[in-house]
């Protein structure tokens, strides 16, 4: 029986639906399946945290390569039947948790004993995709990698490079925690039900190469230099009044750090954002 049939199989039996509240779309093609699981380079050794395992056809996978699979699950309907499919896996941990409360480092205390990395494997529901990205960069550094099945042209702004047009905020925060690589396009097809978009695949190894002497103050900068992306990079950031600095002050900074009067927030690379931040807070 091939999975688009054997996922079906499995709805009719619990009699369920995949919920759009939960941005539910159920992935039935094993090839991509073990896409993902390769891209993320899974060993018998590392623990995997997993969002959204649904019926969990990404987990039977995972199951397969990692010591352990720890996966959040908000739906219970979708833990019944998890907890059916899995019931003599001792590798195995489900938690009925809304990842976005969840203390991530407590629960990696818990389990993480004696193991290599830790890796999260998703595919990340849309609506929450960059509230879930940026709560795994900023609640743990335990993480070495995500490997995330996201919106395509969410892919596209966190792979982007300075002067395109997808280039924002995602993206320099994205490059501030990790290294990100596109691996591959997901048709929607591959699904059911079947999405309105194409997905993507993106890989971002979590290192962190910045040094920042304030985050906050890195972090009020990119927003307000992308507020209003369209003007100077200089109007943007005395518009938005993120910062009590003059106007010429600001400008200064800016060109301190060889940014041109007219340049525009998706001029600036990473690092230059980083020096004009250490700058400001010296200024602060």
């Amino acid at each position: 029986m091939n999975l688009k049939n054997k996922t079906n199989e499995i709805l009719n039996m619990y009699n369920i639906r995949a919920k759009k509240k939960y941005g539910q779309n159920f992935l039935v093609d094993e090839n991509i399946l073990d896409s993902i699981v390769s891209g993320a380079g899974i060993t018998n050794n590392d623990i995997v945290i997993e969002i959204g395992p649904g019926l969990g056809n990404l987990t039977e996978k995972l199951l397969e390569k990692a010591k352990m699979v720890i996966a959040f699950e908000i739906d219970e309907d979708m833990c019944n039947i998890l907890k059916d499919r899995f019931k003599n896996n001792s590798k195995f941990v489900l938690l009925n948790q809304d990842i976005l409360k969840a203390n991530i480092n407590d629960i990696l205390n818990e389990y993480n004993k004696e193991v290599g990395q830790v890796k999260l494997v998703a595919n990340l529901p849309y609506y929450i995709t960059t509230p879930i990205m940026f709560k795994i960069f900023e609640s743990t550094s335990s993480i070495s990698s995500m490997t995330i099945m996201v919106q395509k042209e969410v892919a596209d702004r966190i792979v982007a490079t300075p002067k395109g047009k997808d280039y924002g905020v995602l993206t320099v925060t994205t490059k501030f925690y990790g290294e990100a690589v596109k691996l591959l396009d997901v048709p929607n097809n591959s699904f059911i039900p079947a999405p309105n978009v194409t997905s993507s695949v993106v890989n971002i190894n979590v290192v962190q190469k910045y040094d920042v002497k304030n985050r906050d103050v890195f972090f009020r900068l990119v927003k307000a230099a992308f507020s209003q992306r369209r003007k100077k990079v200089i109007n943007s950031l005395e518009n938005s009044k993120a910062f009590d600095l003059s106007k010429e002050k600001l400008q200064s900074i800016l060109k301190d750090n060889s940014v041109n009067e007219n340049a525009r927030a998706e001029e600036i690379d990473i690092q230059t954002y980083v020096n004009i931040a250490n700058e400001l807070q010296n200024a602060l």
